[in-house]
């Protein structure tokens, strides 16, 4: 529907790598080294540091600090106007995949699902609305799923505080 698309990379100026060997940089260089490292990052190491503080935090600290560092972006060409709203959806992807590290205790998942999402966004050909909205609406799922799973999360946490209230009320009237 969308094409596939290699682009030209030039490593040595003035000269482009021929097709197979620019598919293998996206696939490896960008995509794969881009997931492991950003899953290690923001849904390893800081979601794990900030955990014993809140969950609400260590998930949604670090997917703000996910999408802040997509600047980068604007760095490398795309303009402010660009960023801006990818930014704000980054935001609540990050949020998803935090809490879904959380419930699944591994990263993986994420990897595969975030090496997916790089590579057929590098690949694409031509993006269009069609595109455009199917991407919004798989972001804004994982974000809508990340906020149920950490809400499920807190009420699981709830009753079990609740039991042993009861627990030792009870213990405390049998003395």
């Amino acid at each position: 529907m969308f094409g596939l698309a290699i682009p030209e990379i030039s490593l040595i100026q003035d000269q482009t790598l021929p097709p197979w060997a620019a598919l293998a940089v996206i696939v490896v260089g960008v995509a794969l080294g881009a997931a492991i490292s950003e899953e290690l990052i923001y849904r390893g190491v800081l979601l794990r540091a900030l955990e014993p503080r809140s969950r609400l935090l260590a998930v949604v600290l670090p997917a703000t600090m996910f999408g802040l560092a997509h600047i980068s972006q604007v760095i490398l060409g795309n303009s402010l106007a660009e960023w801006l709203p990818q930014m704000l959806l980054i935001i609540p992807l990050g949020i998803g995949l935090g809490a879904i590290a959380l419930r699944l205790e591994s990263l993986w998942p994420l990897v595969v699902w975030h090496f997916a999402v790089d590579v057929t966004g590098s690949l694409v050909a031509t993006t269009s609305v069609v595109y455009e909205l199917i991407t919004i609406g798989f972001v804004l799922l994982a974000g809508v799923i990340g906020v149920w799973l950490l809400w499920q999360d807190r009420r699981s946490r709830h009753d079990i505080h609740r039991q042993l209230s009861t627990n030792v009320d009870e213990i405390g009237a049998r003395k």
